[in-house]
């Protein structure tokens, strides 16, 4: 929008205190006018109206009041006006209460909902078809929730009750029906009589008087053919096209006019049962009108507002295209007329345009051969006297992309005093123009101005040359009253300031002010310059860490030194400050510092024990750090066990075991080592732990093994304590049947692979029923418990002894001899014979059968079992108290059964053994 038509709009926009409230007044008298229209059109004895007007002046209303001060008067306005029609038109205080809350809504939702497109106009403008579109979607919105409490309000206010109204779904869309086409048509027109910058503008392909009045006598005609002489409802259509050309051709204010004029014309016929949707009835006679009324509104605006649309942009583009003409021959006449040289070439390097100026700087273009016969024309060389190479050229580079800026070439063209030309080539960006992709190039003759510049250039090279190339520095210089002189571009970079914005400013401007007051009361000085030069001016260099504070605000942590400057007579002229940013590096000491200390509070109160080792020079495997947790874990106090070597509290016995652990850690083959060792603390306890090994190699400082250890002991021995219990007997302590199985089939296949044979004795107690019997089952435990120690004490380094269950024992003895086998059964009947003492301080004795087989191979354990349970039944059978070995053909005894007496006073009897264990027997087979 131009800054005229700006000012053209604000009044329309943001008007004065007296127009809003004229505004108001019109529109109040307008929504009287509209509810009285609407209410005459209610059917007899219908609650509400056929069409309502009054919705759309509402509309209008909120909408020219949205976002100002005037919106809470002219929603309140509203609301009151339409409630006190409706009431003195015989509604009543809750139907008029209703529809004036039901319209004032909707129009509220419309106003909000409206106001928020984005576009160039005011909120309640109407000018593009984005524009028509929101406003139908937000009539639509604020419709249907009016609709809602409107349509409540009928049901339950209607004269035969709720229970005899119509369906409330069908009172609320004819409401919603209603309104909208009463929202669309006055809306419409309203907004865009309210835009005063648009409502009356004249379109570029507006219509002649001729073809107006025309136009006019077309629509007047069609609709009197439509209305009155032929109203057929499919012939109401055809006055759309003329519609389309009232649109196309006329303002869109007089459109929007002339469809509201339309629009009233149709539902007023309608409501007098005539035009062309009297025929459908009362029911559809009337929806279908309102329906035909928005088609032909939504129709018209569309095609006006679209037009309006085409035509402002077509303007825009011709302002645009006169614009550009302009600026082209602005340009023209600036590049003819100006002193220094200018070139634009193609992207080939053809010349497209040179101005006077640079002809005369780098002379005439040659007919044939291009830059480089221009080149070779005009000798072009260095300011140093070199030859410039032609792929060095401004024009060179810039035509391959570089931007170019004040480069000196010498020209020395045959015949001609050399002539020093400032050079300038800056690439053109690609497109379709012909210089697209090409150069522009600048030329300004600086012979005598660099000849000029010469004696002084030498005479500032040192000085400039250091304060230009101190980049990382900044160089402040300033007078003896300590306002600033020089500021170098490390200073500029590093505070954020100019040159120009602080020459002649004190340097108060960027340091904390703060510090300088506390810097003050150490030298005992008041602040000031002195407390920077107090020592400068004894002749001395001071060195020391300042707060600079950016232009940005941002604080920098410097190292300034100052130096005193004097004349040659000894008086200070003033004082040269360089600082070097370090804000990083005391961050990142900090930083570190933190992180130290982070990391010792951790490492000393961490939970785990954590040591770290040394792994150079003198500390290799030696503790150099350890936490509470490690010094408790080890049973030595973590002061006293720095300096151990980490191997003296591991077991001795697996100590090569865990230096091969860590091999691969600290070769670097692998990030750390997990394992689980034995550790020895100080008094000799032997406890698990889990260790977690990593390499630490710090930044600075020598590498070291970070060793994390976890108490496992306590797990070890449960998980030591499982495995114990899944292999041997609970009440004995000996092997358990499948522990026994194992121990077995190992023996077997020993004795197989020519290993010695394998001997099993069964052992089958005689008498130990009457133990149970006669002194209870604890007894009997006792005596289980001492046979077991006493089998387990014979059997020892031999073999395994193991308790079947009950009163049965096995031993399994590997690579067992005849003799030796006779030998130990011999043992173990003298061992279970002796007498048992028992809980209640009663003496008793039990006697033992023992079946016994051996094998070299060529049988499982099963048949050995069965063959040893075989023997045992048959010791049992002979009375007990006796081994028999089944290994030879036919079982025979080989030592005598004990004295009736020595078997607890019983004899033995093969009711002592249990049932069901011969050698075919299901137990043995799942040992």
């Amino acid at each position: 929008m131009s800054p005229e038509t700006a000012r053209a709009v604000v009044p329309a926009l943001r008007p004065g205190p007296g127009v809003e409230r004229r505004r108001a007044v019109v529109l109040a008298v307008l929504l009287v006018l509209a509810v009285l229209v609407g209410r005459e059109s209610r059917p007899d004895g219908a609650q509400l109206a056929l069409v309502w007007p009054a919705a759309g002046v509402v509309v209008v209303w909120l909408l020219a009041a949205v976002g100002t001060r005037a919106w809470a008067p002219a929603l309140l306005g509203a609301l009151v006006t339409s409630f006190l029609v409706v009431e003195v038109t015989g509604a009543g205080i809750f139907l008029s209460t209703g529809v004036s809350a039901a319209t004032v809504l909707q129009g509220a939702v419309l106003a909000h909902v409206y106001a928020r497109r984005r576009g160039d106009g005011p909120s309640f403008s109407l000018r593009t078809p984005t524009d028509l579109w929101w406003f139908l979607g937000a009539a639509a919105l604020a419709c249907a929730v009016g609709s809602l409490v409107g349509g409540l309000t009928a049901v339950l206010d209607h004269p035969a009750g709720p229970a005899g109204a119509p369906p409330f779904a069908v009172v609320a869309g004819q409401w919603f029906v209603r309104h909208l086409v009463g929202v669309v048509v006055v809306g419409a027109v309203g907004l865009r009589l309210l835009d005063r910058e648009v409502a009356w503008a004249r379109p570029p392909w507006l219509a002649g008087p001729v073809e107006q009045r025309l136009m006019t006598l077309a629509l007047v005609a069609g609709y009197g053919v439509v209305l009155v002489w032929l109203p057929v409802l499919p012939l109401a259509f055809a006055v759309l096209p003329l519609h389309a050309w009232l649109a196309l051709r006329r303002r869109t204010t007089l459109t929007t006019l002339h469809v509201a004029v339309a629009a009233a014309a149709v539902l007023a016929a309608t409501l007098l049962d005539a035009g062309p949707f009297a025929a459908l009835g009362p029911q559809a006679a009337a929806p279908t009108a309102q329906a035909f009324v928005l088609v032909v509104t939504t129709v018209s605006l569309l095609l006006s507002l679209a037009r309006d649309e085409r035509d402002v942009l077509l303007a825009r583009a011709a302002e645009a295209t006169a614009a550009t003409a302009r600026q082209a021959a602005l340009l023209e006449a600036v590049v003819g007329s100006t002193t220094g040289g200018l070139s634009v070439f193609a992207a080939d390097g053809t010349p497209l345009l040179r101005n006077a100026a640079a002809e005369r700087l780098v002379g005439p273009w040659p007919a044939t051969g291009g830059r480089r016969a221009w080149a070779e024309q005009n000798r072009l060389a260095r300011p140093d006297g070199t030859p410039y190479p032609f792929d060095e050229l401004p024009i060179t580079r810039a035509l391959a992309g570089e931007s170019v800026r004040e480069s000196d070439v010498v020209l020395r063209p045959e015949g001609a005093s050399p002539r020093t030309v400032s050079t300038s080539a800056v690439p053109l960006p690609p497109g379709p123009e012909p210089w697209s992709g090409g150069v522009v190039a600048s030329y300004g003759d600086v012979t005598a101005v660099r000849a000029a510049a010469v004696d002084l250039a030498q005479a500032r090279d040192l000085y400039r040359g250091v304060l230009d190339a101190a980049t990382e520095q900044a160089i402040i210089g300033t007078d003896d009253r300590g306002l600033v002189t020089v500021f170098n571009v490390g200073a500029e970079q590093m505070l954020g300031y100019r040159a120009a914005d602080v020459l002649g400013r004190g340097a108060d401007l960027f340091h904390d002010g703060r510090e300088v007051v506390a810097r003050a009361a150490e030298l005992g000085i008041a602040p000031g310059l002195e407390v920077f030069v107090v020592v400068p001016r004894q002749d001395r260099h001071e060195t020391r860490q300042w707060t600079y504070v950016r232009a940005d605000g941002r604080r920098l942590q410097v190292m300034l030194t100052m130096t005193a400057r004097r004349d040659a007579d000894g008086r200070i002229t003033g004082y040269i400050g360089v600082a070097t940013d370090v804000t990083e590096r005391v961050l990142a000491e900090q930083r570190l510092a933190d992180s130290e200390a982070l990391f010792r509070l951790a490492f000393d109160t961490a939970p785990t024990a954590m040591l770290m080792v040394g792994l150079v020079g003198a500390d290799l495997g030696r503790v150099l750090r350890a936490n509470d947790a490690g010094a408790l874990l080890v049973g030595v106090p973590a002061d006293a066990l720095v300096g151990r070597t980490v191997m003296q509290h591991v077991h001795p016995g697996e100590r090569g075991t865990a230096r091969g652990r860590l091999r691969a850690v600290l070769a670097g083959r692998a990030a750390e080592a997990r394992f689980e060792q034995r550790l020895v603390q100080a008094d000799g306890t032997v406890r698990w732990g889990a260790l977690t090994a990593s390499v630490v190699r710090p930044g600075a400082g020598a590498p070291y093994l970070l060793l994390l250890v976890e108490d496992v002991t306590e797990r070890r021995a449960a998980e030591e304590r499982l495995s114990h219990l899944a292999t041997h007997d609970g009440l004995t302590g000996l092997a358990n049947r499948a522990l026994l199985r194992e121990r077995l089939e190992e023996a077997v296949a020993a004795a197989g692979r020519g290993e010695g044979a394998a001997g099993l004795l069964f052992v089958d107690l005689d008498g130990f029923k009457a133990v149970n019997d006669g002194h209870g089952h604890a007894a009997g435990d006792e005596v289980l418990r001492q046979v077991a120690a006493r089998l387990e004490h014979v059997v020892a380094g031999q073999g395994t002894a193991a308790r079947l269950g009950g009163d049965e024992f096995a031993v399994v003895v590997p690579s067992a001899g005849a003799a030796q086998l006779q030998v130990l059964a011999g043992l173990l009947l003298a061992e279970v014979r002796r007498p048992v003492r028992l809980p209640d301080g009663a003496t008793t004795a039990v006697g033992a059968s023992i079946g016994l087989r051996r094998t070299h191979g060529g049988v499982d354990a099963e048949e050995l079992l069965g063959g040893a349970d075989a023997a045992m039944y048959e010791a049992k059978r002979s009375g007990g108290g006796r081994v028999v070995d089944g290994t030879r053909s036919g079982v025979a005894p080989l030592l005598p059964g004990p004295r009736r007496a020595d078997v607890a006073g019983a004899p033995p009897s093969s009711s002592d053994r249990p049932r069901g264990l011969g050698p075919g027997d299901p137990s043995l087979r799942s040992l």
